[in-house]
């Protein structure tokens, strides 16, 4: 049944299409997110970027081609004999508004689905094209661009992680266009945001190093070195040998090589990696390579190093904490930090936390033991307290799984290298699993 807030946005849908109305389009969107449920918006609004228009630009913006609190479409075409792959060009979406200083900068994660796609299909009108973080565009008080990726559509591939090709930076490309539009727009690059995940994280870290001034980078389990990628590299650049890859196009498939060069701008940047993910290692490398290069009395360069501890593999924080990190990472970055919005948020944490360690202990005392251990998870992920740790602990034992056991030991011991408590426990875990020469190089480390 058609509620009377359905039929009322569905009605000012048609009549503002009608009239051309993008900017009372784009009201109504940010509206109905606001007021009406997911399904329906999706049945209301179908395909968001198809009730805005589409300019084609050669290279280069134009004062022209700036646009005011209606969203645009930017078909931009790359400098002549330039491609991805055969694909000449890129799609973004810019919705600037009025209200805002600040400008947040959606990089496109990979999609595991997009390996059937095909170059001709790169086209809007397929509908097709994914614009990450085309809902935070009307969600937020914030200007938005979406980068689109064109890998998606290279056959066989999920991602082209910004790295563009033999003739072509793709990377520095889009800093380009992005510094042109801050320019055109009146905004400031040190209020501009690059956000990332995974292969959107690696594409925010390369572009923030071309800006003429700094700008601030927020990547979420980033991909750091792109260059054993071999499916992706091969499609690239025709090139799978490592060395090669390094030594002839370093600056588009290795942070830790491009942030080693002669960088013009040093971008202020927040990394935030899943201990449990096999990239939270390149990521602090990472972290540590920015401290010893940019870091020390006298330069202003803001740099936050942030985990936490999610499920096993490439998983993203769930939105509500994600969220909550990013939003004290962008006022830590400026050095414009609300107290008071910090201490609210650390009180909402804190009551998501003794919720999902409430739903574990219930579940571990009705005998479900998988679900348990899920929540004791998601729980340290908010809060990693020692005892909390002790319980999830317990329960792996109870399974023998001692390698998972351990794992969270070694890694709380990480932060934590005096704690004799832990030192002991981990020691009990390697005894059961008969590693009698790392309990005593344990038993060594705690008495040095």
């Amino acid at each position: 049944m058609t509620t009377l807030i359905e039929r009322d946005i569905k009605t000012k849908l048609v009549a503002f299409k009608q009239s051309a109305s993008y900017t009372q389009i784009a009201q109504l969107i940010t509206y109905a997110f606001a007021n009406n449920y997911g399904r329906s918006n999706q049945e209301i609004f179908g395909y968001i970027p198809e009730h805005f228009s589409e300019i084609i630009i050669d290279h280069n913006l134009t004062k022209d081609n700036i646009f005011i609190d209606q969203p645009i479409i930017y078909k931009i075409y790359f400098p002549p004999k330039k491609t991805i792959a055969k694909i000449p060009y890129v799609y973004l979406f810019c919705y600037l508004k009025s209200t805002s200083e600040q400008l947040d900068v959606y990089f496109q994660s990979a999609n595991r689905y997009s390996a059937p796609l095909q170059e001709h299909e790169y086209i809007l009108s397929t509908q097709k094209i994914d614009f990450q973080g085309i809902f935070s565009a009307f969600n937020s008080d914030r200007s938005a661009i979406c980068i689109s990726d064109p890998g998606h559509f290279v056959p066989d591939l999920h991602s082209s992680y910004f790295a563009g090709s033999p003739e072509f930076n793709f990377a520095e490309f889009i800093s380009q266009i992005l510094e042109n539009i801050c320019h055109l727009a009146q905004i400031k690059l040190s209020d501009t945001f690059l956000f990332g995940a995974s292969a959107g994280g690696v594409g925010a870290l390369l572009s923030s190093t071309y800006f003429s001034s700094k700008v601030n980078v927020m990547a979420v389990n980033s991909q750091i070195d792109t260059y054993s990628i071999i499916r992706v590299m091969r499609a690239l650049f025709g090139i799978d040998d490592h060395q090669t890859l390094l030594k002839k196009f370093g600056n588009q498939v290795s942070c830790l090589h491009r942030f080693q060069q002669n960088i013009a701008s040093i971008p202020n940047i927040y990394l935030l990696a899943n201990i449990n993910d096999g990239i939270y290692e390149i990521n602090y490398q990472f972290y540590q390579l920015y401290q010893q290069l940019f870091v020390s009395p006298g330069k202003n360069n803001q740099s936050i190093f942030d985990s936490y501890y999610g499920e096993e593999g490439h998983i993203q924080p769930d939105k509500v904490s994600l969220k909550t990190k990013l939003e004290f990472a962008r006022a830590n970055l400026t050095l414009k930090l609300n107290l008071l919005e910090k201490e609210q948020s650390e009180q909402e944490a804190k009551s998501r936390f003794e919720l999902k360690l409430t739903e574990a202990r219930e579940l571990q005392a009705q005998g479900k033991i998988e679900l348990a251990i899920a929540k004791f998870q998601k729980a340290i992920a908010i809060q990693p307290e020692y005892k909390v740790i002790n319980e999830l602990v317990d329960l792996y034992k109870l399974q023998k799984n001692y390698d998972r056991a351990s794992k969270y030991y070694h890694l709380f011991l990480e932060h934590h290298p005096k704690h004799a408590h832990a030192y002991v426990r981990l020691g009990r875990i390697l005894v059961e699993q008969k590693k009698f020469i790392k309990r005593s190089q344990l038993i060594k480390k705690l008495l040095k």
